[in-house]
């Protein structure tokens, strides 16, 4: 199911249940997390949003994204060289697709000009078998792709075969 107007896509196959944000950081009560992904598997959280601590006036301030909740590198999303997206309705995905099973969007436009990255693909989709995930760069710099999975991983049989997505998940692009 595709949002398009608040960019949330949500979708199951069996016991895996896959959420998407495709949209901007332009949102009221906003975090830094376009292109995020949550999933739950057998109705319990498997790859999760951190959340947000305790609300406090820092929180309803120009300082609100020096909270490290509403960073985008704390909502599985990548650093290219330590910079992370930027708030604002500019900041967006686009060329958004959606399947009944999955979504596909350009990123790059979530993020501040960074010299040498010009595209930043990401598609994800669900199966019965678990979760695919699939991130495509140019940038030539240092990548980095931190998770938040709610517990440590699942054995394969039974994954999103974690190991390969830890250790290759981005793909860089000729």
């Amino acid at each position: 199911m595709w949002y398009p107007s608040v960019g949330v896509y949500a979708a199951r196959q069996g016991s895996w249940v896959l959420g998407a944000k495709f949209g901007s950081n332009g949102d009221s009560h906003n975090h830094n997390d376009t292109g995020s992904i949550t999933v739950y598997k057998d109705g319990r959280p498997f790859l999760i949003d951190i959340g947000v601590e305790s609300y406090t006036k820092k929180t309803f301030s120009p300082q609100r994204y020096e909270i490290w909740t509403m960073q985008s590198a704390w909502h599985n999303l990548p650093t290219f060289d330590g910079v992370q997206q930027l708030p604002g309705a500019e900041y967006a995905a686009l060329e958004v697709c959606t399947t009944e099973n999955g979504i596909t969007g350009e990123l790059a436009g979530a993020y501040p000009p960074i010299p040498g990255l010009t595209t930043y693909r990401r598609s994800v989709s669900v199966r019965e078998q678990g979760i695919t995930l699939h991130d495509e760069t140019d940038y030539p710099g240092t990548v980095e792709l931190p998770c938040s999975p709610s517990s440590s991983p699942p054995p394969l049989r039974t994954a999103l075969r974690w190991a390969r997505w830890a250790a290759s998940g981005l793909t860089r692009l000729p």
